[in-house]
């Protein structure tokens, strides 16, 4: 499939690629964004100290999903 790609036409190519990425920057922002917001939110939570004393004494950990 490469091959194939690469034997196109080069400005049509390069025009798909542009078109593939455009929003791609903002849209990954927006999803850190995201991520970062439930990753606070987790952290605060019963099962992450669970999960960090698990990880600590190097056992499964027993998570209660609060």
């Amino acid at each position: 499939m490469i091959q194939q790609i690469a034997e196109c036409a080069p400005l049509a190519v390069e025009s798909t690629r542009a078109t593939a990425r455009v929003g791609l920057v903002e849209e990954f922002r927006e999803r850190v964004i995201h991520e970062f917001a439930w990753q606070v939110w987790l952290a605060k939570t019963e099962d992450h100290l669970e999960g960090v004393r698990a990880v600590g004494e190097r056992r499964l950990g027993e998570f209660k999903l609060t």
